[in-house]
């Protein structure tokens, strides 16, 4: 009964889970470009993304789908069109696909981010 219990308010206290499915795809309009492409989890330069879209910087930005990464700060251009956010990508931070979460007035839309894993060896390569 105690671990049912502790189950239970473990699921409470998580809150609730990003459902991809519940928000709509950006459109090209809406999203027209994310640069970089990707990232990897262990990098260590801090990843700044730039997002070009009609209006963007009107949005409130998130990035949701999984735990170890989160929106650090946003940053506007002097243009509407185009945002700078900076993201924290943990150490410990899950590969797989995130979503750009952007939300204004009720109205919502996701881009999916992949944040991938490092290759082994890869921070001792020479370049």
């Amino acid at each position: 009964m105690i671990t049912l219990l502790a189950i239970v308010a473990l699921a409470a206290c998580s809150g609730p889970v990003f459902d991809p499915a519940s928000v709509a795809d950006a459109t090209s309009e809406q999203v027209a470009r994310v640069e970089p492409l990707s990232w990897w989890v262990g990098m260590k330069t801090d990843l700044q993304l730039l997002v070009q879209g009609d209006g963007i910087s009107e949005y409130d930005v998130t990035i949701e789908g999984g735990k170890g990464v989160s929106v650090e700060k946003i940053n506007k251009a002097e243009s509407p069109n185009y945002l700078f956010v900076d993201v924290n990508v943990a150490p410990n931070a899950a590969p797989g696909t995130y979503y750009i979460f952007f939300s204004k007035d009720g109205q919502s839309f996701k881009y999916p981010y992949e944040i991938a894993a490092r290759a082994e060896g890869s921070a001792e390569r020479k370049s």
